[in-house]
């Protein structure tokens, strides 16, 4: 391996990583198990793992739509924030994704779904189950992920 020093009040990109460091240095070897991976999923880049559960109190939705959320790394309805040309992929495969699949959509309550660059593998609620999105350099600045048979389980991704 290459040592790669980092130095104060330099900002450097590293495999889609921002890095800024404002003292000391940083090395390759500091750095390297760092690959822009979800929590969780450690084998496939930017993969967040999706159950589905009662919303709480606390969920911006509460009282309106369903009475169950999607919840993100165990996150209740997380906001998301995707960047264009990456991919991201929503893993289904917990049973508590039956009868809830998850697809992208242009506005919160559904009226519009998104499918640029979508692609839907498996029944959710199995192994193997997808929802995976490729964001195209001309996607809106704000799509919605939601449940294709419930209303206000999900929550805003916002597009950079």
């Amino acid at each position: 391996k290459n040592a790669l020093k980092i130095t104060p009040a330099a900002t450097y990109a590293i495999d889609d990583i921002k890095i800024t460091l404002t003292s000391g240095t940083l090395t390759s070897q500091e750095i390297d198990d760092v690959n822009g991976t979800a929590v969780g999923a450690p084998t496939v880049p930017n993969t967040f793992n999706i159950t589905v559960a009662n919303k709480t109190g606390e969920n911006h939705t509460y009282g309106i739509g369903s009475l169950k959320a999607y919840y993100v790394q165990g996150i209740e309805a997380y906001t998301l924030a995707f960047q264009k040309g990456l991919t991201y992929r929503f893993n289904q495969s917990d049973s508590s994704n039956t009868n809830h699949p998850l697809k992208i959509y242009l506005d919160a309550d559904k009226k519009t779904e998104y499918t640029d660059g979508v692609t839907i593998v498996g029944t959710p609620g199995e192994q193997g189950a997808y929802t995976q999105i490729a964001v195209r350099m001309d996607a809106p600045s704000v799509l919605y992920y939601q449940c294709g048979n419930h209303g206000y389980m999900g929550a805003q991704i916002t597009v950079a």
